[in-house]
């Protein structure tokens, strides 16, 4: 499974990727930050059929070597690594694939601006989580 969000990056419109898993713990990092965190919330997750024509991956050295401190990658800091997708917005690239900086996964973020028509973007399926369910199960809200 995948699922997909926006957020602005220096001026180019990403779209991100990342398996089941790793998105709703996307959402737990969000959720976790109420108090309290919510015991039940729906989440669709969508699953992408998706395919890229200039696509950048970078390691964490590489991300250490443009500015990135790593040390506080995992912080809402997003100053540095949105100057970087939006270099790589503006030299024409379509995709950057990244570390993520809370789960152990990598991210693919989908410069829309630079996605052409012909190469593929579409929802395949989707399903609905209960995030309290998911993260009871998974160790993150007490059973």
């Amino acid at each position: 499974m995948g699922a997909a969000s926006t957020r602005r990056c220096g001026g180019s419109d990403p779209l991100y990727q990342f398996g089941t898993r790793w998105c709703i713990g996307r959402s737990r990092s969000y959720l976790t930050l109420l108090t309290p965190p919510p015991l039940s919330r729906p989440l669709k997750v969508s699953r992408l059929g998706v395919s890229t024509a200039k696509t950048l991956r970078l390691a964490r050295v590489g991300l250490e070597r443009l500015g990135v401190n790593m040390a506080r990658y995992g912080e809402r800091n997003y100053e540095v690594t949105q100057n970087i997708g939006a270099a790589l917005a503006f030299l024409g690239l379509d995709g950057l694939i990244a570390p993520s900086a809370r789960w152990p996964c990598d991210n693919l973020m989908i410069y829309q601006s630079n996605h052409m028509l012909t190469d593929r973007l579409e929802v395949i399926d989707d399903e609905r989580v209960d995030w309290g369910a998911w993260a009871r199960a998974n160790g993150l809200l007490p059973t």
